[in-house]
């Protein structure tokens, strides 16, 4: 099986098969996880539950769930929903952010109805340059996963519906994950 790779600052990057990377069309900031099959990008995924993370929210341990905003009227704004989970109930907490080449920047957090954290608490703790949450749904967003189908999300066709016809692939790092961008010819 033929392996993608690329050479970035005297090192060797290969992009493994099975495989998820992130990719993000800089100019209006859509994201995706396509599929790489070989040397061809497929299906885009845009919703994921990482339950293979865990994310700590003030000493509670949380799951996280990402919604990728395919809205060209909101992508502006934000373009990425994070939802933290209590391990043990289903109600949550909403963070929108947006993913740019130049950087993570959160643009709006809802608060749970069910009080497991005080508004206050929380808008201090996601401000908080040191609470980790930032570096935390960062990495949980660029982080390559494994999949078992190709079959989960958008069609490329769908996915670049109204970008054009022509673009040019790059592979990017970005605090050493690796990820695409597609950008127009």
């Amino acid at each position: 099986m033929t392996e993608l790779g690329f050479g970035l600052n005297g090192e060797d990057h290969r992009f493994k098969p099975c495989m998820r990377y992130l990719l993000i069309v800089p100019e209006i900031g859509r994201l995706g996880w396509p599929a790489l099959n070989r040397t061809r990008l497929t299906v885009f995924e845009t919703g994921l539950d990482r339950t293979d993370m865990k994310i700590d929210v003030l000493g509670k341990p949380c799951r996280v769930s990402i919604d990728l905003n395919q809205d060209i009227a909101t992508l502006p704004i934000w373009n990425v929903k994070f939802r933290l989970y209590r391990q043990t109930e289903a109600i949550g907490l909403d963070i929108k952010a947006r993913f740019a080449l130049d950087g993570f920047e959160i643009a709006e957090v809802t608060d749970d109805p069910s009080g497991w954290l005080e508004r206050s608490q929380l808008a201090d703790f996601a401000c908080d340059p040191l609470s980790n949450l930032t570096a935390d749904l960062r990495s949980s967003l660029l982080e390559p996963f494994k999949y078992k189908g190709n079959s989960q999300g958008d069609l490329a066709s769908e996915f670049c519906s109204g970008l054009g016809s022509w673009f040019i692939l790059k592979w990017r790092l970005f605090q050493n994950y690796p990820f695409f961008t597609m950008e127009r010819r």
